[in-house]
C-alpha cells in the first residue's frame, strides 16, 4: 500500500508543474531555450550594409563593386563568425540561396573595435576581428526587384539569421 501512495504522491508532484506550463508559442523556438541559461552561448552580429530598403544593382553585387558588409561573433569564445549563408524569397515565398565568391569573402578579417567595445562586459574574449565582407557570384532574375534577403550568421552549430529587404535593380 505504501508504494502506492507513494507512486500517486509523486505522480500529483511531478504532474502540478506540467499543468502549469505556458503554451506561449515563443517558448517553442529552440534558440529561446537556451539564451536565458546560458547569455553568452549565442551568435550575434548585424547586416551593415545595404542599408535596408536600399537599392542596389546586380551588375555591382556581381562585379564585386557592392557586397554585403556586416559583423558576427560567438559571444563565449569571442570568435568571429566563420560561415554566412544569403538566400533570398522568391514571389512565390519559397526562397533561393545564393551562390558566395568565396576567394572574395572574409569572415573575421575586418577590425571593428566598436563591436569589441560594445560586447567586452558580456563577451570579455571577443575579438576585435569580428567583421565580415561578402560577395555574391550569383543573382537570379527572381531577385530582380524588393524582396527579402535572408543572411543567416554562423559559428559552429550556432547561427543568427537577419532579414531585410532590397530593391535589386540590374
Amino acid at each position: 500500500m505504501r508504494s502506492i501512495t507513494g507512486f500517486v504522491l509523486g505522480f500529483l508532484i511531478l504532474a502540478v508543474p506540467a499543468f502549469a506550463q505556458s503554451t506561449d508559442p515563443a517558448q517553442f523556438d529552440p534558440q529561446a531555450w537556451f539564451t536565458p541559461a546560458c547569455p553568452t552561448c549565442v551568435v550575434t552580429g548585424w547586416v551593415d550594409a545595404p542599408a535596408p530598403t536600399s537599392t542596389v544593382s546586380r551588375t555591382d553585387l556581381l562585379l564585386g563593386n557592392a557586397a554585403f558588409q556586416g559583423w558576427g561573433l560567438e559571444c563565449a569564445s569571442g570568435q568571429p563568425v566563420d560561415r554566412i549563408d544569403v538566400w533570398v524569397e522568391n514571389a512565390d515565398q519559397t526562397w533561393t540561396s545564393l551562390l558566395q565568391n568565396s576567394w572574395r569573402t572574409r569572415y573575421g578579417a575586418i577590425d571593428r573595435p566598436d563591436v569589441a567595445a560594445a560586447f567586452s562586459g558580456m563577451c570579455p574574449n571577443v575579438s576585435a576581428f569580428t567583421g565580415w565582407t561578402l560577395y555574391l557570384t550569383n543573382v537570379p532574375d527572381q531577385a530582380l526587384g524588393a524582396h527579402r534577403f535572408a543572411l543567416i550568421l554562423w559559428k559552429g552549430p550556432e547561427h543568427v539569421t537577419r532579414v531585410l529587404t532590397l530593391n535589386v535593380v540590374p
